[in-house]
């Protein structure tokens, strides 16, 4: 533990109205916008403002990177890891209850099992994500390389290229890149530290489209 807390240490104090309080808020945010996200999924494209057609906003919170984004930001922000461990599956599980309500009562049909089980998946495993994001806006060796790993993840969100740099362009539409911006900001520490996890996530990045099979989820 005091390892640990070298990386990062756990702010306490907080009560306990306030820890369950943030944490029903993470489910409320999770909620509405699993209710925004299948409502756009519901909503013919000529009926939405041009400013969501041309920047393809609906298929933008289909994707995960939007997902873990937020989900990032609820756990580097909570008090301690064990806050982080709660409330990021409290997000989620909120987005899931709101889009599955919302598809049942308003859209008269549930999602489909296969894609609906991919976010009970993110759900399931979003304790780990949120642990490993909590500590990676410490100091030190350990919170770099986790930084690293996140970032690189987002740069794998944000672009689409070859081992051999054949190919190199956007993987979307362009909004997945303020995220990768947004997430650097967030786990900013002190300046010579964000510079080289920035470095070592193009690195691993680069080295993970090498590989010869697919990492789930990414």
């Amino acid at each position: 533990m005091k390892t640990l807390n070298k990386i990062r240490a756990p702010h306490k104090g907080s009560s306990l109205t306030k820890k369950v309080t943030f944490s029903l808020l993470c489910a409320i945010l999770g909620f509405a916008l699993g209710i925004f996200s299948k409502f756009l999924d519901c909503t013919p494209s000529n009926a939405m403002p041009k400013i969501v057609v041309d920047f393809d906003i609906t298929n933008f919170f289909g994707r995960i990177a939007i997902w873990a984004f937020i989900a990032m930001i609820i756990s580097v922000f909570s008090k301690t890891p064990i806050r982080a461990v709660i409330n990021a599956p409290c997000f989620f599980a909120g987005m899931l209850i709101g889009y599955c309500l919302y598809s049942y009562f308003v859209a008269g049909f549930m999602p489909d099992r296969s894609y609906l089980m991919i976010w009970v998946t993110y759900t399931v495993i979003s304790p780990i994500f949120a642990v490993l994001c909590w500590y990676a806006k410490g100091y030190g060796t350990v919170a770099t390389i986790l930084s690293a790993f996140i970032i690189a993840y987002f740069i794998l969100q944000a672009f689409s290229f070859a081992g051999d740099f054949s190919y190199f362009g956007l993987s979307y539409q362009g909004l997945e890149i303020l995220l990768l911006i947004a997430s650097i900001a967030v786990l900013y520490k002190k300046p010579k530290q964000t510079i080289i996890s920035v470095i070592a996530a193009i690195f691993i990045s680069y080295f993970i489209v090498l590989l010869p099979f697919s990492i789930p989820f990414i």
